[in-house]
């Protein structure tokens, strides 16, 4: 079994593995090295999903067995036939995974590894004839996007728009002068095997879209860790089988399509790509890419959460913390939120230092770079469900990947004219308070002067059908009330919104089985007679009939006749 050498934080090392074998070797050989920052080896890196733990394969480091994933293995048997001969990093094995404390530093230096890497592998997995296909046609795309059309920024659709559509109008192809774009956009949605003219028929009848729902949908997406290996690439080629292509052509194909299809949907029916459309927003690591290339960040809560994507599973880490570590090196605030990856920390205390972390990094202030950055996630709609040991206030990031969540956003910059221009307090917090302890600003909606003293408990009044005995929880009820607002001793219509306030406090007094109701609820005659229960006042049987109804149909209606609350 192969033990392991330490390599030094200091001197900022790390391990690399080449592949030692023939490629029919029955068990892949691998040799290791230790090398440094300081002392750059040329390398290459990986980038694939771990896969079910339980599906493991043999092979040798250094002559000796190390268990892999079988995923990995099905990279370096395909690595090893295209002849790679390159020195190769890959975390399951040039990280010891087994000491926690070599596992944190070199997590906090992966953004380091990968950037340095002259190329990423970026492996989806086995290929099938339908994701071949899939493949060869996204790099056709890509290739001419790249390479002859550039960026969709930069087309000229004043020009393009109307060749583009009277070709499409009079099924006809554009004019041999037309516009390249305009040609290349005739071309995509002429391609038969991007339309689903039947939609009772199921997408697996369509091989083509169904190789491209294969390659989208693949669990390599959702890997947490993919975003920042392949945001960080210096420069990466996407694999999926024997088929490959270089990760600009995949995202500009990518991009395209997904811009494209609502308007070639309205002209055909809705047959471009229909059943497809959600799988093309799956890939936003992508976008995150095109982001870094151009110079802009994006936020963790951004990426963390997905705001400005669709609804639905986001991104899957068989480690929790990693869902956190795994975007650091990828957005914007790393060095002002001071978050670093440490695994000696509990899931709970990882997700609440983030959760601080974006808190204070957008509320109240909104420091975001750009508009479309200043909407803060509502908490109360990301509540932590399974992690023990997590704060209320704190989302379960880990349910959220997996099973997606409706966000809705606060906005700060409402008037809240309740506080009379009262200003707002300032936050003061201490940088070693409790990571598990947080601290927010409020507004100012009002000054409270006094406070009446608490209500008696009428809870009983729910036991009885005895009509006196509820009038009386009435009449106990109100008299603290008339004390506290200073109402005299003639009732009117004009503090009907107290008994409003105080009856709708009360779920006691009403029948269990239909709830509280609204203010609404209440029949204005019923306003009256409530007014006079609270008061004590005498009641006309048949105007308390409706009260007692209302209350669940109580005994002892005609008692109510000469009945004085008090």
């Amino acid at each position: 079994m192969f033990i392991y050498k330490p390599i030094s934080e200091a001197n900022k090392e790390f391990r690399l593995i080449r592949l030692a074998c023939d490629p029919e070797a029955s068990v892949i050989n691998l040799e290791l090295c230790h090398a440094s920052v300081n002392d750059p080896v040329p390398y290459h890196a990986v980038s694939y999903v771990w896969g079910d733990p339980k599906d493991t394969a043999r092979v040798n480091v250094d002559g000796e067995e190390f268990i892999v994933s079988e995923n990995l293995l099905s990279l370096l048997r395909q690595l090893l036939r295209a002849g790679v001969t390159s020195w190769l990093w890959t975390d399951s094995i040039c990280i010891n995974q087994t000491d926690l404390e070599e596992k944190t530093w070199q997590v906090n230096a992966m953004d380091r590894i990968y950037g340095n890497a002259k190329l990423v592998y970026l492996w989806l997995g086995p290929g099938t004839p339908r994701t071949d296909k899939a493949m060869k046609l996204l790099c056709e795309y890509g290739r001419e996007l790249v390479d002859e059309l550039g960026p969709m920024d930069d087309w000229d659709m004043d020009e393009v728009n109307p060749q583009l559509y009277e070709a499409l109008s009079t099924k006809k192809k554009p004019r041999s002068n037309a516009h390249p774009v305009a040609k290349f956009l005739y071309k995509m949605y002429k391609e038969p095997g991007l339309h689903r003219r039947d939609d009772e028929r199921p997408l697996s009848k369509y091989p083509l879209m169904d190789g491209l729902r294969n390659l989208l949908e693949r669990p390599f997406w959702r890997r947490v860790w993919i975003v920042q290996e392949v945001t960080l690439a210096q420069d990466a080629l996407l694999l999926c089988g024997d088929e490959s292509m270089p990760i600009q052509y995949f995202i500009e194909a990518i991009d395209v399509i997904r811009e494209w299809t609502e308007i070639f949907n309205e002209l055909s029916n809705f047959s471009f790509l229909w059943g497809l459309g959600q799988a093309f927003f799956t890939t936003s690591t992508l976008i995150l890419r095109k982001l870094r290339m151009a110079g802009r960040e994006p936020s963790l809560v951004h990426v963390l959460l997905g705001i400005g994507t669709l609804t639905g599973p986001r991104y899957l880490a068989s480690e929790p913390r990693d869902l956190v570590f795994g975007l650091l090196s990828v957005v914007r605030e790393r060095d002002s939120f001071g978050l670093h990856a440490d695994y000696t920390e509990p899931v709970g205390t990882v997700f609440a230092r983030a959760t601080k972390a974006f808190i204070d990094w957008w509320c109240p202030k909104g420091d975001g770079d750009d508009g479309d950055w200043e909407d803060l996630p509502a908490l109360d709609d990301l509540r932590p469900t399974n992690t023990p040991g997590m704060p209320s206030w704190t989302p379960d990031y880990e349910t959220i990947g997996k099973d997606g969540f409706d966000i809705h956003t606060i906005k700060y910059s409402c008037f809240a004219s309740a506080s009379k221009g009262a200003p707002n307090p300032q936050l003061i917090t201490a940088p070693d308070e409790d990571p598990m302890v947080l601290r927010r600003l409020g507004c100012v909606v009002e000054t409270i002067t006094q406070v009446m003293p608490p209500l008696p408990d009428v809870s009983w009044a729910d036991e009885t059908d005895d009509a006196r005995e509820v009038a009386r929880a009435f009449a106990m009820i109100g008299r603290p009330v008339i004390d506290f607002m200073g109402l005299g001793p003639e009732s009117t219509p004009e503090e009907d919104y107290i008994w409003k306030t105080v009856m709708l406090s009360f779920q006691d007094l009403f029948d269990e089985d239909e709830g509280r109701p609204g203010d609404k609820d209440i029949p204005p005659e019923m306003w009256r007679v409530i007014r006079a229960l609270f008061r004590g006042e005498k009641i006309d049987p048949k105007k308390a009939e409706t009260v007692l109804d209302f209350l669940g149909g109580l005994d002892g209606q005609d008692e109510w006749e000469d009945v004085d609350s008090e």
